[in-house]
């Protein structure tokens, strides 16, 4: 069952997303000897998607990849697949790192845990970076999975329905309007959002980083002694 989603979706190119988050990528991976891949099979890289939600996905996908591997190799392979559910277009992410035990499979997904907790503290972190991969995915109507061989490394695959967007109309002109550039943040209205959850307080602040300063509450009695040191839009 296909659920309506929360986030705008459009057509977008994912070979070319890739290839300049992997730009990035490929100098953190050079600073570690890593040999860093890109492989493409896909006849139509375009997919539906939030463009934004894309890019952090891959971008916590690739933190962990480099961060979790010592030696070896990263490879991103981009392709088309077909299935009785539909056609998707599928990036798998694999590394030769420290791989994943079986039993910790299933917790990897879960805020605040990871595979690597009781190893050395140089391989930990917040812990939600692969929960908030799969939040964003499920978001996009997308699909995530994780197979590991603990000590010899892990593939991390991402999924989501093919587009059948023609690409000749990127060569359109967009608009003839300019884009005005993101206001300075003193320009912003200063909003105080309240919100326990600490995957929704991470979503809400990316969408509106370019639309508004927000300070984030998790409870209501934070959120008070917040209101009486700043001022918010609205009060």
């Amino acid at each position: 069952m296909t659920v309506t989603p929360l986030v705008e979706l459009k057509p977008a190119n994912i070979e070319k997303i890739l290839q300049k988050i992997i730009e990035f990528y490929k100098e953190l991976a050079d600073e570690k000897k890593l040999e860093f891949n890109f492989i493409t099979n896909c006849q139509n890289p375009y997919a539906l998607i939030n463009e934004k939600l894309f890019e952090e996905i891959i971008n916590h996908l690739l933190d962990n990849a480099i961060k979790f591997t010592l030696r070896g190799t990263i490879k991103i392979e981009l392709l088309n697949l077909k299935t009785e559910s539909g056609d998707f277009v599928t990036v798998s992410l694999s590394d030769t790192g420290i791989g994943i035990m079986e039993k910790d499979l299933d917790i990897i997904w879960d805020e605040f845990r990871q595979a690597s907790e009781g190893m050395n503290r140089k391989f930990q972190g917040s812990g939600l970076g692969l929960t908030l991969a799969k939040k964003f995915t499920i978001l996009m109507n997308g699909k995530i999975f994780a197979q590991s061989n603990f000590g010899r490394g892990s593939v991390f695959t991402v999924q989501f329905p093919v587009s059948n967007h023609t690409p000749s109309l990127e060569n359109k002109t967009e608009s003839v309007a300019p884009v005005s550039p993101p206001a300075a943040q003193n320009e912003l209205p200063h909003i105080l959002y309240v919100e326990d959850e600490v995957m929704n307080q991470q979503l809400i602040s990316m969408f509106l980083r370019n639309v508004c300063k927000t300070d984030v509450a998790s409870t209501g009695e934070e959120a008070l002694q917040m209101a009486q040191s700043a001022k918010y839009e609205g009060f």
